[in-house]
C-alpha cells in the first residue's frame, strides 16, 4: 500500500479485515475498481 499510495494510487477506503483475510479497493488509472486481498494464512 505505501508503494501504491507514493505512485498515486486512490484508496476507496481503509483495509478491511475480516475472518477471510485484509482487503482494499482502490481505482485503476483509468476509473476501475482493483480489490486488493491478502487471505489469512
Amino acid at each position: 500500500m505505501e508503494r501504491l499510495s507514493a505512485a498515486g494510487a486512490a484508496f476507496r477506503d481503509t483495509v478491511v479485515t475480516g475472518v477471510g483475510g485484509r482487503q482494499i479497493l482502490l481505482d485503476d488509472p483509468s476509473g476501475n475498481p482493483v480489490e486488493l486481498f491478502q487471505p489469512t494464512s
